[in-house]
């Protein structure tokens, strides 16, 4: 019944999108029910806030103009959804800067990255990686 709902509400949230004179407010209302959802989804491909935001911005500003020839041959979460990764691809892409000559740059590269994320709680981690690491048996570690 709660996804029968979300679908009708999408529907409706749709015809909005698409009227010229509701197409403001109903953006607004999209906004309101998608956007943290959004941010998690661009958040797991991208990695930190601030790219996350950067994504997110572009996703809705595509989202906000190509909403007229949204076809609903798919639902509402899911169009969006797929442009949000087709931007967080397209926003990796551009900024390739560095060629990797093993998986451990690789490694490091995205460690630097994460730990220069203000919402990145390195020391939590690194407690709690502690804890299972001296659960470990001698033979183990």
């Amino acid at each position: 019944v709660t996804n029968q709902n979300n679908l009708s509400k999408d529907t409706e949230l749709v015809k909005k999108l698409k009227d010229p004179t509701l197409k403001d407010r109903a953006f607004s209302e999209l906004l309101d029910v998608y956007q943290e959802r959004l941010y998690w989804h661009i958040r797991k491909i991208v990695n930190t806030h601030e790219n996350a935001d950067d994504v997110l911005q572009n996703t809705f500003i595509r989202i906000y103009k190509s909403i007229a020839n949204f076809q609903e041959k798919s639902s509402l979460h899911t169009w969006m959804y797929r442009i949000a990764y087709n931007e967080s691809i397209r926003f990796l892409e551009k900024n390739k800067k560095k060629s990797y000559a093993n998986i451990d740059e690789v490694a490091e590269s995205n460690l630097e990255i994460l730990f220069e994320d203000e919402y990145f709680d390195g020391d939590e981690i690194q407690r709690k990686l502690n804890t299972i690491i001296s659960g470990f048996k001698e033979k183990q570690k």
